[in-house]
């Protein structure tokens, strides 16, 4: 079972940090001198001059395009999931009175987090160009490890995207699911869903796919790393519990 298709705003971020580095390599271009990147006065200021300009550049180039975009794919994800209906699952509903402030406080820390990765881009690369004036780098070798540092950031905020896309998707299952405890009572049971078995997958959500239907208790155990061996929590994932009725849990392990 595949859940319904939301937002990928991979390729946002690939490209406002793409034309970062662009933008970034011709300041390298304008302090070399003879191919060379020297170690001056001159340079040391002309990157420290930069440098207060790197977040705001970054937010100009695409990020911050990202980041209402992030807010608009979420809103979007609640309606995808108001109309996912199939036989066995149970139709999803929030309290507007007492999960969308919840819901708000959990993208008023996604912000904060997004905010943090792009002082830390501009960081690394503030500290990558003083490196490159100081050891007196060729300019390409000074561009290559400008890359290096921006494709490492780069790395770190797809993942943190693909991570709280996750959590922000399995929370709304788990307020959904509360929501329908509070009113008819009972037990809760969940299956497994998402990406199919490939190279990518590891060892616990592999294990977790081939299961498929989970208990509550099984799932919180999964959560916690305390199934499969697993020892450590889920990041990156590409999977999400949804909440099934008995029937089907019961049908699916027969």
């Amino acid at each position: 079972m595949q859940p319904p298709e939301v937002d990928n705003l991979i390729t946002s971020i690939d490209q406002a940090y793409d034309a970062f580095a662009d933008e970034v390599s011709r300041i390298i271009l304008s302090i070399t001198t003879g191919g060379t990147v020297q170690f001056t006065t001159e340079n040391l200021n002309a990157i420290a001059q930069a440098y207060p300009n790197f977040v705001s550049r970054l937010r100009g180039l695409g990020m911050d395009s990202f980041k209402a975009d992030l807010f608009a794919s979420e809103a979007r994800t609640i309606t995808a999931f108001k109309k996912f209906k199939v036989d066995g699952f149970v139709p999803f509903k929030l309290s507007a009175a007492k999960d969308i402030p919840l819901i708000k406080s959990l993208q008023a820390s996604e912000l904060l987090e997004v905010l943090a990765l792009e002082q830390e881009t501009a960081n690394a690369v503030y500290n990558t160009l003083v490196s490159s004036v100081t050891q007196g780098q060729q300019s390409y070798d000074a561009i290559k490890s400008l890359e290096k540092a921006v494709e490492t950031q780069k790395r770190y905020t797809k993942t943190w995207y693909n991570t709280s896309r996750q959590i922000y998707e399995q929370k709304l299952q788990d307020l959904s699911a509360k929501n329908y405890q509070d009113e008819f009572g009972g037990d809760l049971f969940w299956e497994y869903i998402g990406a199919p078995k490939d190279d990518k997958i590891r060892y616990e959500c592999s294990m977790a796919v081939d299961k498929m239907v989970f208990t509550n208790a099984e799932k919180e155990a999964f959560e916690s790393g305390q199934m499969f061996d697993a020892g450590v929590p889920r990041y990156n994932c590409r999977h999400t519990f949804w909440q099934i009725t008995e029937r089907r849990y019961r049908e699916m392990t027969q």
